[in-house]
């Protein structure tokens, strides 16, 4: 097998610094990537599959949205815990232990996400054999997909990991359009795993080619690093789940259905929302870049300079400079977003009479779109807490807007049915403005909150961070 490579041996060349920076990146490519991808290539083969008057292709729809979202309620919190011990593993330059960590996890996770979802499906789904299986199967690959994913941080081939999950896509909208015109009824479903399936072989195999396989093993270690960073579990768990518990609670109102066993829905909720989660795309796409180019190297050069005892007044001057780049780059970043979500909000009852939804539909949208766009806000000040390693603080926030989309969700299908997605709304927007309290609080006394975290019995100018 191929040993490190040229771009290994050029990240072993890398700064301390290097690990945070995978662990934000990646936190961010995990957190967008899995309802993305539920959106895109849904709406994409809703409109190209026949799909009037086919009953099949509603099991088809609903198994497929119910593995997404729950594949995601599952790993959520494992993926945030184990994209932040493959950057500390990448940091000790342990590269065998990592595919060693890689292979326990993936025969742990695999077994328990095929054996949990079949029980699951076979005692409370519908008695249909062809949707047992599909389920289950699909449910099992993006399981291990969203942690694999994680785990390739090791490489940081970015755009090799785009261009994979894009040929991915595409298979898992073609394949089944293919197989329905070869006449293979209710099997042509199952070419939508052949995408999802592609993605996984082709991050596995990025894996096992760049990275050193001798002396293989299978370690179970990764469970220590739930007692190491219990906060990382947490937040990736309510983060995920903030996201979804207002459309799990209006499936269970009298605004869901039942078609069939286990299967909840509302067609009324779910796609308007859907679209909406999709009209941030522009504004996390430039923050990413913004990220990893200017704010990245103030950042480095803060620490660097910490690290070789600078002068106070030049750390008070990075510091600022941090300040004015967060402000300046992400209000420009929000001004790109917001003139995409105005323009969607005013064309918005156009675009749900061409998918044939009501006003209602619309409204939903509307109220969505401006949720979305507070999402999108929240993620963004939540990966820069990451980057300073405010855990606790990701934690309370993510946390708090579990909570108010919850409560907020009863509270509206009691008293205001007319704006159901208003608890999102509301969850992202609070959830939004308590993150940037937290970070302004934390920037401003940056300098001391450093020197603090630094143990006892350090030289003068001698600086020893946590990582990622």
């Amino acid at each position: 097998m191929a040993g490190i490579g040229f771009y290994i041996q050029k990240m072993l060349q890398k700064d301390t610094l290097s690990s945070t920076v995978v662990s934000v990146i990646f936190s961010a490519i995990v957190s967008v990537g899995p309802w993305l991808l539920t959106s895109t290539s849904l709406v994409v083969l809703g409109l190209l599959f026949p799909t009037e008057g086919n009953s099949n292709y509603e099991l088809f729809s609903m198994a497929t949205i119910y593995a997404f979202i729950f594949s995601t309620l599952a790993s959520g919190g494992l993926i945030m815990v184990i994209v932040r011990r493959v950057a500390d593993l990448v940091f000790a330059k342990g590269y065998h232990q990592i595919l060693n960590e890689y292979i326990g996890i993936f025969l742990f996770q695999g077994i328990c996400s095929f054996v949990g979802s079949f029980l699951w499906i076979f005692f409370f789904g519908p008695d249909i054999n062809w949707v047992r299986f599909y389920f289950t199967f699909l449910f099992t690959i993006l399981s291990l997909l969203w942690t694999t994913l994680s785990f390739i941080s090791v490489l940081q081939k970015y755009w090799q990991v785009i261009i994979g999950f894009s040929i991915g896509s595409l298979l898992a909208i073609v394949s089944p359009l293919l197989l329905m015109h070869l006449e293979q009824g209710v099997y042509s479903f199952f070419g939508y795993i052949l995408g999802f399936g592609f993605c996984l072989t082709y991050l596995i195999f990025m894996l096992f080619k760049d990275i050193p396989t001798a002396d293989i093993r299978i370690s179970f270690r990764f469970f220590r690093a739930f007692k190491k960073y219990p906060e990382n579990f947490f937040f990736g768990l309510f983060y995920y789940s903030a996201i979804w518990v207002d459309d799990i609670i209006i499936w269970f109102s009298r605004y869901g259905s039942n078609p069939i066993k286990g299967f909840r829905f509302s067609m009324i909720y779910d796609m308007p929302m859907f679209l909406a989660y999709l009209t941030i795309i522009p504004s996390l796409s430039l923050f990413f870049l913004v990220v990893e180019t200017t704010f990245y190297n103030k950042y480095r050069r803060f620490y660097v300079h910490i690290e070789k005892g600078a002068q106070l007044k030049e750390l008070e001057y990075d510091l600022t400079d941090i300040r004015e780049t967060i402000r300046h780059q992400m209000g420009f970043v929000i001004k790109i977003q917001l003139l995409v979500s105005m323009l969607l909000f005013v064309f918005s009852p156009f675009l749900m009479n061409l998918l044939g939804l009501s006003a209602t539909g619309s409204r939903i949208f509307q109220i969505g779109i401006i949720g979305a766009f507070f999402n999108g806000t929240f993620l963004m000040i939540q990966l820069l807490l990451l980057y300073f390693e405010f855990r606790k603080e990701v934690l309370m926030v993510s946390m708090l807007v579990f909570f108010i989309n919850l409560i907020c969700s009863f509270i509206i299908l009691q008293y205001f049915e007319n704006f159901l997605s208003m608890s999102y709304l509301l969850a992202f927007l609070v959830g939004t403005i308590v993150a940037k309290y937290f970070l302004d609080v934390r920037l401003k006394h940056l300098i001391r909150i450093e020197y603090n975290r630094q143990p006892l019995g350090l030289q003068k100018g001698e600086v020893k961070r946590r990582h990622f």
